[in-house]
Formats: C-alpha cells, sequence, structure tokens
C-alpha cells in the first residue's frame, strides 16, 4: 500500500461524516409542537425556553437526554450517520464509500429542502459526494375530524379530566406501540365520529388504549 498524496474515499467519507454530526440546522417551532407543550401545562419558565427558537438548545442541554433528544428532534431536522460501506482489501486504497445518513424532516419540508440542508453541511466537500434523495416526507395529521373527537371523548372515559394534546413521533418505539390505534383510525367513521359499519367505535378504542397502556407498562 502506498498512501502518499493518494485520494482516499475513506478519508474524505470520514470528515464529511465530522461535518454531517457537527451541522444544525436551525430550529422550526411548529404548531405541534407549540400545542403539545401549552397542552402539557409545563411551568411557564420552561415552556417559554421549550417555545423560544432563540432559547430551546440552550436549555436542552440542561434537561435530561431522553427529553432533550425528544424535543430537539421535535424542534429540528436531523441528521445522522448510521451506516458505512466500502473498501475491497485491507492493502487497498478504496476510491469509493457509502454512507448512509438517517435524515427526519419535520412536517412541510420538502426533498429539496433537505438536499440544500446536506449541501450546506458538507461546504466544499459537496461537489465530491453523490448525494442519492430519498424524498419521504413527514407528515402531520389534522385534529379538526370526528377521529379526533372519538379519541378525546374516549380516552376522558379511560382518565377523568384528560384531554388530547398533538405530539410529533420522533422515535421507533411508539409506532410500533401505537399500531393498533393506527389500524383503528383507519376504520371508515361518518360525519358523526360514528363507525360507518355500524357499533360503537369508542367501545373498541377505550379497549385498545388499555391494551397498549398494559403493554407500555411493561416496557
Amino acid at each position: 500500500s502506498q498512501p502518499f498524496r493518494t485520494d482516499n474515499a475513506l478519508v474524505t467519507a470520514a470528515e464529511v461524516v465530522r461535518r454531517l454530526d457537527e451541522y444544525q440546522p436551525e430550529t422550526r417551532i411548529g404548531d405541534t409542537w407549540r400545542r403539545y407543550v401549552e397542552g402539557v401545562g409545563f411551568p411557564p419558565e420552561t415552556a417559554e425556553s421549550l417555545l423560544s427558537a432563540e432559547k430551546i438548545d440552550g436549555f436542552l442541554e440542561t434537561l435530561p437526554p431522553g427529553f432533550a433528544r425528544m424535543a430537539h428532534a421535535c424542534t429540528h431536522t436531523t441528521i445522522a450517520p448510521t451506516m458505512v460501506r466500502g473498501g475491497t482489501k485491507q492493502n487497498v486504497i478504496p476510491d469509493q464509500i457509502e454512507l448512509k445518513i438517517d435524515v427526519r424532516t419535520l412536517p412541510g419540508q420538502s426533498g429539496d429542502e433537505v438536499h440544500a440542508l446536506l449541501v450546506d453541511a458538507l461546504g466544499d466537500l459537496a461537489e465530491r459526494v453523490e448525494i442519492e434523495p430519498n424524498d419521504d416526507p413527514s407528515t402531520s395529521s389534522p385534529t379538526d375530524t370526528p377521529l379526533w373527537d372519538v379519541l378525546g371523548r374516549t380516552s376522558a372515559r379511560l382518565v377523568e379530566d384528560s384531554a388530547l394534546v398533538p405530539f410529533l413521533m420522533v422515535g421507533g418505539t411508539f409506532p410500533m406501540l401505537l399500531g393498533p390505534v393506527i389500524v383503528l383510525c383507519a376504520r371508515r367513521l361518518d360525519e358523526e365520529g360514528h363507525d360507518a359499519r355500524g357499533g360503537d367505535p369508542e367501545d373498541v378504542l377505550l379497549h385498545t388504549l388499555k391494551s397498549l397502556l398494559a403493554v407500555a407498562e411493561t416496557q
């Protein structure tokens, strides 16, 4: 192996990973995050910091890691290098490295916007990197629907005086636990919020929520 003055793709990839890891996309305080913070009832000082684009990043440094990571992902596009593949032999300088990165967007962001963020993060290395897009934008479900009303009434039956609070799903575990609810939500409801096929969807949903709570308590 003669590495002197070679263009080692692995060395370049290492710098790409470093830049992506250090890159800080701008803070975005969206409507769902705002409604969540206001609905949970945090102390006024905490809520103010969580809803301030200027204060939240510094404030998250003072919070427990679990909540800080969740809050950061709810208010920022996240970019995480997760996989690398390349090279043919130990004594051969690699000319190509494949990196896989996990990008989680906020509702309303497009694939073009993500591409622009990556180019900005890479700086002068952008022209040496081929970016293969995977335009899978995040979505935000409306809350002014019969289904939301059914969820609200059912939750109140399960927990007295409770209220629904919208939230962004930023982790893999939660969608897994909410699978049964997602399936239930796909059932057809008429304009009054009743199961179009007959029956009381609130009773079914109540049973489902109780089952989910039982599963969550075992985690």
